[in-house]
């Protein structure tokens, strides 16, 4: 909580060598990136359908047991506020990446998608790999009897969570280069994350790479409203555990079924009786996000009364990227962590016009970002419709290019 409160004063620009140099990065890592970035889709004909891929790519939910047996150990994280997540961690190489997996919305933390990912890259690699409990979860949100969904809110959560992490004795050591894979609305949240690392000139995440993912999270959920009984079946099926284990925490603000708020036209009904409210709770118990500095200046991107005032319109700035992203204008290239985002066009849940206008209206190589449009992968389902190891290689080669830029800049020696 104190980092918050911390007095955030005036960015200083580097000088243009840095600059240049952090953009000749962008461009050297997407030369690595190169033979993959053109994938031959898998010879099946239904892995060209967003809705099977989606579907196929996420239907195994592994047991407890062969995650253990797989060398995941189950930990519980707590953060200064006091709320937990579970993380499933395999230990590789202290001097290796660590990387943490984020679920999307509603997800269970071990679906499909997020273990095989996880699994592959901690059976090919001596990396370090954590499957993350992420705050938009049915079963995190039962267990902190809290409902979050503002990238504001969730990026401060997953922040914390790696500080507290990264105090535990036998976890410390290998908390030195960390990477975020975020899925779905996971990826907006390592976004977040990314903010107030930024902001609080900590710089513990190195890199992130984000799977269909969406970039305006106001437009992604108004977008889940389905058009079709297929878009509806995956999205029930994608927000499984918000049904099975947080029904009841919903019920505190609405008496509609959570299947009807997530799969009616007018989904923003969701955000203003459910979100909004939860919202104005927490942050009337936690004040400090809106205290000032000595010079009067607001250190948070909103005011509670702005929220309480303006409704879903003031919620809306928390929602979005641009508004924290407007606090980071000073930096420069060099100062920004990297982000990529990978997107399909025929993904069903995360509309790729979603993204495509997002980023085309800006300039998106000074925000450090990278995006990437391909023409199958579903939601989440590159790993069907490309393979597995296609997968592997794309997240591999980008974070293994930021681990190798953070290791040489501490002078640290590693090995791929």
């Amino acid at each position: 909580m104190h980092h918050i409160c911390r007095i955030i004063s005036v960015f200083f620009l580097l000088s243009p060598s840095f600059s240049m140099a952090a953009e000749k990065n962008l461009d050297e890592v997407q030369s690595r990136m190169q033979p993959f970035l053109f994938p031959e889709i898998k010879g099946h004909v239904f892995q060209r359908f967003g809705h099977l891929t989606s579907y196929y790519s996420n239907r195994k939910t592994p047991t407890e047991a062969e995650v253990k047996k797989a060398g995941f150990h189950k930990i519980v994280v707590s953060t200064k506020e006091e709320m937990s997540s579970e993380i499933y961690f395999r230990k590789g190489d202290p001097r290796a990446p660590t990387v943490l997996i984020l679920n999307g919305v509603g997800a269970e933390v071990l679906t499909g998608s997020y273990y095989h990912t996880a699994l592959h890259l901690a059976t090919h690699t001596r990396w370090n790999i954590g499957i993350v409990e992420n705050a938009v979860n049915g079963k995190w949100m039962k267990r902190n009897q809290r409902i979050i969904f503002s990238g504001y809110e969730t990026g401060w959560h997953l922040y914390q969570l790696i500080e507290s992490f990264r105090n535990q004795e036998e976890y410390k050591d290998y908390m030195g280069s960390v990477h975020l894979v975020g899925h779905s609305l996971g990826g907006n949240d390592a976004a977040f994350a990314v903010y107030f690392d930024t902001l609080l000139q900590t710089k513990w995440i190195q890199s992130v790479f984000n799977v269909s993912s969406p970039s305006d999270r106001w437009v992604g959920f108004k977008q889940l409203s389905p058009k079709t009984h297929f878009d509806r079946w995956v999205v029930l099926y994608l927000i499984r555990s918000f049904i099975t284990d947080a029904a009841d925490l919903f019920k505190k603000y609405t008496i509609e079924p959570i299947q009807a708020l997530f799969t009616k036209e007018n989904s923003v009904q969701a955000l203003t009786q459910i979100y909004l409210k939860s919202s104005i709770e927490y942050f009337e118990a936690h004040p400090h996000h809106f205290t000032r500095d000595n010079q009067g200046r607001v250190k948070a991107p909103l005011s509670l009364d702005t929220m309480k005032t303006e409704g879903i319109l003031g919620y809306y700035q928390l929602l979005s990227l641009d508004a924290c992203w407007e606090k980071l204008a000073p930096l420069s290239l060099s100062q920004r962590t990297p982000i990529f985002w990978l997107h399909g066009k025929n993904d069903p849940v995360v509309l790729a016009s979603h993204n495509d206008d997002f980023f085309s209206r800006r300039e998106i190589k000074a925000m450090g970002m990278t995006y990437k449009l391909l023409p199958y992968g579903g939601h989440l389902g590159f790993s069907t419709a490309y393979g597995k190891t296609w997968q592997y290689n794309m997240i591999k080669t980008y974070i293994e290019y930021w681990h190798e830029e953070n290791v040489s800049e501490v002078g640290s020696e590693w090995e791929s």
